[in-house]
């Protein structure tokens, strides 16, 4: 199975914007694991646990995203 990175828009200026950024990422995933591949979609789980709106969290996992990156098919 192969191990596919998902990026989309997740940042948004209005929270109805945030909510269809999220849920197309949430298709992408989708579409994805339909395909059979195994994605990864950081933004849709790091942004449960960190605080978006905070510079130093936000860096923190952009920065995971980038060390997952390189693992992924």
């Amino acid at each position: 199975m192969r191990i596919v990175y998902i990026c989309s828009p997740y940042r948004a200026a209005d929270e109805e914007t945030l909510h269809r950024n999220i849920e197309y990422a949430r298709e992408l995933t989708r579409e994805a694991l339909l395909r059979g591949e195994s994605p990864v979609t950081v933004h849709l789980y790091m942004t449960q646990c960190l605080n978006e709106t905070d510079r130093q969290e936000r860096e923190t996992g952009l920065a995971a995203g980038r060390e997952i990156i390189p693992r992924c098919d």
